[in-house]
């Protein structure tokens, strides 16, 4: 017996240090490491969405607590009715079930049952596990078209760009939709060569539609890039007949598979699936447009600027990340079209180094060439092209290490001299990442200067709230009982929150009318500036209570208000 247990002991030893030692095992430690380090710093305040998410992963949770309760009394059949499956899925269907579902077992498990986090981190917990996934598979694709070492750095760079930080933190689709879109990419290559990762393509791209919709647009760019790898096997037969190379069988998997997933994860659409579905998709279809600041123009309406995007990127990505990720982004299109070429001259199958240089080469590219279309609604902030920047974090790394490698074969000072190089592309990111943690969704690089460079040239100073948290203790210190608070872009339902999770006193009023208000916020968007002014007509006084600020920059100001009688005395 003693034997048996020391053979199986040493057996899981071993099996467990050769797991830790292979690139899946550091996958799973990188991927642990991202969610304990993003779990940590969930402190940013609730942006305008998440009140909405909060609300609707705890009436989704409530269906499955209901239906234990209803399979124990024999009455399973009610929680498939019609009118049950309305009523816990009927609030914010114009956003897939998947991201929101997740979100609520992470509440349950980790803040209810557990205790281990807070009311809001645990909604947050859900999104924030699938950007540990996410920086999982960045890692693997880091390694299965370079080495380890641009696997680590590339996650490295793309958690220490701002944007990307914050938004990985927040009880939305973002980033989800970006860690999403790197799996099944990394899927779509493997698939290439393995049976497995053609299944595996079809449930994850499954996935990935119900996380978010613009996962459609991984299909016509995985259609794309693998075109462009087999363009040599293009050509006219004899008959005046085009040949194509043969469909990946990923695409069949996604066709079958994917649907079926989305459809188990959208339980709202399962008493009418062609009519609820069929609605889903026509509100993205016609989508509103939300207004952008961009260069001292408010744009409300098509066509909006081909450049916004492209602009965007380039002053809000940090100059450490942005000059080797458009370099590296050059040298790897430059890589495939060499492939492409000696696949033309030989008349062979393009390897898979090849096909990985052309998949990484339009995954990057097409996020943001979507939203460059003039007639594309714009939504506002740089997340909504955010599932490029694992890919560019990739070339970024890939371009770094090749440049220490050089560096080290220099006489003297060479190898020295790495690793402050390193230290330099990693260290200055990250302290701006830390020096912005809580204002994230509207950094700016030092092409333009900074966050007050960004307001003097007339570009968006935030985008949905979240900052006004940091005026509640305020609010909190000086509100008589009772009192009515105008929140502007902080919508009801994260003013609950606030006030659910103690940041927020439980006396104080939600309203939605100035006239009803003692205090008022008003944050800094050019679209919404009408509330400030009617502010200043309201109270004759122009001049703030508070203001949050960030490097001279004014984001979300909080008014007293005291009518202009009062004032003038």
């Amino acid at each position: 017996m003693r034997t048996s247990w020391s053979v199986w002991k040493s057996r899981v030893h071993q099996a467990g240090r050769k797991l830790w030692q292979s690139d899946t095992g550091i996958s799973i430690l990188i991927g642990l490491l991202v969610v304990l380090g993003l779990t940590a710093t969930a402190d940013q305040g609730y942006v305008r969405d998440e009140g909405y998410y909060f609300k609707a992963a705890r009436e989704y949770h409530a269906w499955f607590e209901e239906l234990w309760r209803n399979l124990w009394a024999g009455r399973l059949g009610e929680s498939f009715s019609t009118a049950t499956l309305s009523r816990a899925f009927g609030y914010n269907t114009e956003h897939p079930g998947f991201v929101k579902l997740l979100m609520g077992w992470s509440w349950k498990l980790f803040h209810e049952w557990l205790g281990v986090v807070g009311d809001a981190t645990g909604y947050r917990l859900g999104s924030i596990l699938m950007n540990g996934v996410g920086a999982a598979f960045t890692y693997l694709l880091g390694v299965r078209v370079w080495n380890r070492s641009v696997g680590v750095l590339g996650v490295a760079l793309l958690f220490a760009c701002p944007h990307v930080y914050y938004h990985s933190h927040l009880a939305c689709f973002d980033g989800p939709i970006t860690a999403m879109t790197v799996v099944v990419t990394y899927a779509f290559l493997r698939s290439l060569q393995s049976w497995r990762w053609v299944i595996a393509t079809g449930l994850l791209w499954g996935v990935a539609v119900a996380t978010k919709h613009n996962a459609l647009f991984l299909i016509p760019t995985l259609l794309l890039a693998y075109g462009l790898s087999r363009l040599a096997e293009f050509r006219w037969t004899p008959q005046w007949r085009l040949s194509l190379p043969a469909v990946p069988l990923a695409i069949f998997a996604i066709a079958v598979l994917g649907p079926l997933v989305f459809f188990v994860t959208y339980p709202y659409g399962w008493p009418a699936p062609m009519s609820r579905i069929g609605a889903y998709y026509s509100y993205h279809l016609h989508h509103e447009h939300y207004p952008v600041d961009y260069f001292g123009t408010l744009y409300t309406e098509p066509p909006f600027p081909v450049s916004f995007p492209f602009v965007m990127s380039a002053i809000t990505v940090p100059l450490v990340v942005l000059l080797p990720g458009i370099v590296g982004w050059l040298l790897v299109s430059w890589r495939a079209l060499r492939a492409l070429v000696l696949a033309f001259k030989t008349r062979t199958e393009m390897s898979e180094a090849g096909s990985a240089a052309w998949l990484l080469t339009v995954s990057a590219f097409i996020p943001p060439a979507i939203i460059a279309e003039p007639s594309v609604p714009i939504f506002g902030g740089t997340k909504h092209w955010m599932p490029m920047m694992p890919f560019f974090a990739l070339f970024a790394a890939a371009v770094v290490v090749a440049a220490c490698r050089e560096l080290a074969h220099v006489r003297r000072w060479g190898q020295r001299l790495v690793p402050v190089l390193l230290a330099l592309v990693v260290l200055l990111p990250a302290f701006e990442t830390y020096r912005t943690e809580r204002d994230g969704q509207t950094y700016f690089n030092e092409l333009i200067l900074g966050h007050q460079g960004g307001a003097a040239l007339g570009m968006p100073r935030t985008f949905w709230g979240g900052y006004g948290v940091r005026l509640l203790p305020l609010i909190n210190e000086r509100a008589r009982p009772g009192a009515g608070v105008y929140t502007h872009r902080m919508n009801y339902d994260d003013f609950a929150a606030y006030q659910r999770n103690g940041l927020l006193r439980t006396d104080l009023r939600f309203v939605s009318e100035l006239r009803q208000a003692d205090y008022a916020l008003t944050y800094h968007q050019r679209e919404y500036q009408d509330a400030e002014y009617r502010v200043w007509a309201f109270t004759g006084d122009r001049r703030p209570l508070a203001s949050v600020t960030f490097d001279g920059v004014a984001t979300v100001s909080l008014y007293e208000l005291r009518p202009k009688a009062e004032v003038r005395r």
